[in-house]
């Protein structure tokens, strides 16, 4: 009688819990990981497009550029422009998602 039932056992069904749970938690931090990586390349690319718009309003208006502060999606870039001689660039600093400040520049001579 117990040979023509069809489906899993109670001992069955644990064993491949207990082997899924082992795999997510294997799994979980790699995962975890990956997406604040991913977070940090959003990041990244949002100061580049920054300082890319700084550089055509340079370009286009000739404007000098100031100090400032753009907050955009709960992060805050900071733009700063530096002279060294005939050497300018513009850096924009932020918080990566690891709270360390980070800072990409961009140069030119006039």
């Amino acid at each position: 009688m117990w040979k023509l039932s069809n489906g899993f056992t109670l001992l069955e069904v644990l064993a491949t819990m207990v082997v899924w749970m082992i795999t997510i938690t294997l799994l979980l931090p790699a995962l975890v990981m990956i997406n604040q990586e991913r977070n940090g390349f959003t990041l990244d690319r949002e100061a580049r497009f920054l300082l890319n718009q700084e550089l055509e309003s340079k370009r286009s208006h000739g404007d000098p550029l100031s100090e400032k502060i753009i907050e955009k999606q709960g992060r805050v870039f900071q733009l700063i422009r530096k002279e060294d001689g005939s050497l300018i660039s513009i850096c924009v600093k932020y918080q990566d998602y690891r709270d360390r400040e980070k800072t990409r520049c961009v140069y030119w001579h006039e």
